[in-house]
């Protein structure tokens, strides 16, 4: 998943991507059950991340932060899925 503003405001700007066994990409972009399950949840609070590229968008002043996600907190268990 990447952070990138103003990418999609609705579900805080959240690029999604889902990577098969050998690093090949499956889905990216606005992924539906990505963004059912997180989209709506605030970094900060309800994800555990680890910042793994922080790379400049070519031609613009922007960067683009990729986070790997280690743990989701799940709000029907109250407790962190990882």
């Amino acid at each position: 998943m990447a952070k990138v503003r103003g990418y999609d405001p609705d579900d805080n700007d959240w690029f999604w991507a889902m990577y098969g066994p050998k690093g090949s990409v499956i889905r990216e972009g606005k992924i539906a059950s990505c963004i059912e399950c997180n989209g709506g949840l605030k970094l900060e609070n309800n994800i555990k991340y680890k910042l793994i590229s922080n790379q400049k968008i070519k031609g613009k002043s922007q960067f683009i932060n990729f986070y790997i996600v280690l743990a989701i907190y799940d709000k029907n268990t109250k407790g962190w899925l990882k």
